[in-house]
């Protein structure tokens, strides 16, 4: 147990000679502050414990411990002041009303009653902090690990059920895991099975804790090893809840496995939420050809340019802070561009105005699309680099006349790392991934991860699908730390992104964005007779305009998507894409992993318009 000082309380039930029978106090450095009990010495008086399992502290300071573990004598609850003093104790071996056997854990809920589990009777008894007993519950399995969080959402490892031990009363029948549910009422709403729930000779997860992301950690001691499960995404709304269709949603997501069943797609993975509440979450495929790997809620993607839009954000969150205005001169935060030439057919000319960071932000600053930089190979060291080489290089069209996708958001990563004076990849972890909770986001995955990660596909001669034939390395840290496409992710991790945007630049109590800023980089910026043409001119130009390193949704009808107005969303070059919808209080992720797979000439199934038309069609209460 951590107090709120960051003490550590633990509890040495070791029965080594000299060793064991204590608990103890640590400092956040590893001093010992205080110590309980005798080393080596078992006993039953006041001073003495007889291997203790758990202790807690309270809000007060006063101190809880559970004693004893498996065979030992004393089996009870000690109540201590926050100077180590004794107050009391209660419970004695049994099976009884308020008797325990081998309480083994203990925490405490927002309402300071202290859940004890009481392992050999399967069963955690709540009492109140005087000892009276309040209630039992057993829906919980055979409690070895607790944990209450500041919401009172409960956490309980069951290690030893499915045994056969009788002498210990292990249940037949319950599988081990971590069961979750709430301390208010002790409804179970979530079953973490553990992967070797039904062996009999096996003990799972006893020691427990939650991260404040709400990933989930099991000590197992059998095996000598810390699992981590992570939080995918909140558990399954019911579709009716917030409009959809359940037959709906079912139809699109039997779409999408379609086109993995007919061999277009070798894994594909869905997500729909409404009002925060995640109503379809899909995986489906395989991430790697040879092995059958299958893809899986937490696969690792390369989620190319819908790293713009964090990039974006980090932008933004420097504009709070006064480092840059929209119409500053891009020249004023980057001087080698200051005298950029523009290409004409009558040859290079001055720019007529100063390119503005209004236009770097919305792809309208003049600079030519990714393929006219393909002999300058802009991304060929780092972000100094790439902007020396710009320097040298004119520009494609006048500021504010044409929107062309290339080099913009790169250019917006060296900006972030110059105003903030961290490099790109230190400003997203910390100031946006963290807060978010975005654990498994970043320009390169730890080689622990790597597994997760999918390979690319694409597809050869015959138009059958094929794994690509260079793949990299991503648990290298790239030189070109790219903020137009560099990012890996998760589906589970954008989520989080996109929500907070929906929710106004807010998610986890934590707030990034002001709801104003949110609104400004979702309006569109780009000048009067400006189209988005990302595919050709005859492309998607209609009713869509562009804000702040988001494409924006101005008339649903000349866009011909069923979004509503004033969506935002962008996608990423490998086929992944989301959007959030405010008129409907609506986001939608996917991601699929082909070269070329955006492109409606790359080969790839366009997701993307579909994703949309079965969306929609199956929110058929969008009042509700």
């Amino acid at each position: 147990t951590v107090d709120r000082q960051g003490n550590l309380w633990m509890t040495d039930a070791g029965s080594a000679p000299g060793k064991g029978h204590q608990a103890f106090k640590f400092s956040p450095d590893g001093k010992i502050l205080m110590t309980l009990g005798k080393a080596g010495v078992s006993g039953s008086g006041p001073g003495l414990f007889d291997q203790p399992t758990d202790v807690v502290v309270a809000p007060n300071g006063d101190l809880f411990i559970t004693d004893s573990h498996r065979n030992g004598k004393n089996n009870r609850v000690m109540h201590f002041t926050k100077d180590g003093k004794f107050i009391k104790e209660w419970g004695r071996k049994g099976t009884g009303r308020g008797e325990l056997s081998e309480p083994h854990t203990m925490a405490i809920d927002s309402r300071g009653r202290l859940f004890v589990g009481d392992r050999e009777n399967n069963r955690i008894v709540i009492y109140s902090q005087d000892g009276q007993v309040l209630d039992e519950w057993r829906q919980f399995g055979r409690p070895s690990g607790i944990v209450i969080t500041a919401d009172d959402t409960i956490y309980v490892a069951d290690s030893e059920s499915w045994g056969t031990d009788t002498g210990a009363r292990e249940l037949p029948g319950i599988k081990k895991g971590i069961r979750i549910g709430s301390a208010k009422d002790g409804r179970v709403t979530a079953f973490i099975e553990d992967q070797e729930s039904t062996a009999a000779d096996h003990a799972g997860a006893e020691g427990l804790g939650v991260d404040a992301q709400g990933n989930v950690y099991g000590g197992v001691v059998r095996r000598r090893m810390l699992e981590r499960h992570v939080l995918m995404a909140n558990p399954l709304a019911s579709p009716e809840s917030v409009g959809f269709s359940a037959d709906g949603l079912k139809a699109y997501q039997q779409a999408m496995r379609a086109l993995v069943d007919d061999g277009k797609l070798a894994g594909v993975t869905t997500l729909v939420a409404r009002h925060g509440k995640v109503v379809q979450f899909d995986a489906y495929g395989v991430q790697d050809l040879d092995t059958k790997k299958p893809v899986t809620k937490d696969t690792i993607f390369r989620i190319a340019s819908m790293t713009k839009p964090i990039a974006g954000v980090a932008m933004m969150m420097l504009w709070e802070q006064g480092k840059w205005t929209l119409d500053d001169p891009v020249a004023k935060h980057i001087p080698q561009f200051a005298n950029l030439k523009v290409t004409t057919p009558n040859g290079e000319a001055a720019q007529t105005r100063p390119m503005t960071m209004r236009q770097l932000m919305s792809h309208s600053a003049g600079f030519d699309v990714s393929a006219g930089y393909t002999k300058a190979n802009l991304r060929e060291a780092d972000l100094q680099a790439m902007i020396d080489k710009l320097a040298k290089l004119p520009l494609a069209a006048q500021p504010g006349t044409d929107w062309r996708y290339g080099p913009s958001v790169d250019i917006q990563g060296y900006l972030v790392e110059k105003l903030s004076g961290q490099t790109l990849d230190v400003f997203l972890r910390t100031k946006i991934f963290e807060p978010l909770g975005m654990t498994d986001t970043g320009f390169w995955v730890a080689p622990s991860k790597v597994d997760r990660v999918t390979k690319m596909f694409t597809y050869g001669p015959d138009k059958r699908l094929m794994t690509a034939p260079t793949q990299g390395d991503p648990t290298v840290k790239p030189a070109f730390l790219s903020g137009g496409g560099g990012l890996l992710s998760t589906m589970d991790d954008y989520r989080r992104f996109a929500q907070m945007l929906l929710n106004g630049g807010e998610a986890n109590g934590k707030r990034l964005l002001k709801v104003s800023t949110v609104e400004l980089m979702r309006t569109n910026v780009l000048a009067d007779g400006v189209t988005v043409d990302l595919y050709g001119p005859n492309v998607n130009i209609g009713g869509i305009g562009f804000g702040l390193d988001f494409a924006v949704i101005l008339d649903p009808a000349k866009a011909n998507t069923p979004e509503g107005k004033n969506s935002f969303y962008w996608g990423g070059a490998f086929g992944t894409w989301f959007w959030i919808d405010p008129a409907n209080d609506l986001i939608a992720v996917g991601m699929m992993q082909n070269l070329a797979g955006s492109s409606p000439a790359g080969g790839s199934p366009q997701v993307r318009p579909l994703s949309r038309k079965l969306v929609y069609q199956a929110l058929v209460e969008p009042k509700k």
